[in-house]
């Protein structure tokens, strides 16, 4: 049994850490639904074409998966923060 799981508190802030991640991560999922339809179709109007749309999407879907590729995973994050701050 880990530690942490005796501890309600440390629980409670672990979980609150990781709702506020997804909060966070619906917030940027709920303007990228609203704001893609009206940009395509804007992209649409000025071209002609949904081409260049879809490769702006696409170069925004490959900038986030390189910056999720590049994040630590969550233990060697609390390593990496806990030997810093020592």
């Amino acid at each position: 049994m880990d530690i942490l799981e005796k501890l309600p508190s440390v629980n409670a802030e672990r979980e609150s850490v990781i709702q506020a991640s997804v909060n966070c991560a619906r917030i940027f999922a709920t303007s990228g639904a609203a704001i893609g339809p009206v940009a395509s179709g804007r992209i649409f109007d000025v071209s002609g074409s949904y081409a260049i749309a879809f490769s702006v999407f696409a170069a925004m879907w490959l900038g986030a998966a390189l910056a999720i590729y590049a994040c630590l995973p969550l233990e060697q994050e609390i390593v990496r923060l806990r030997t810093r701050t020592t």
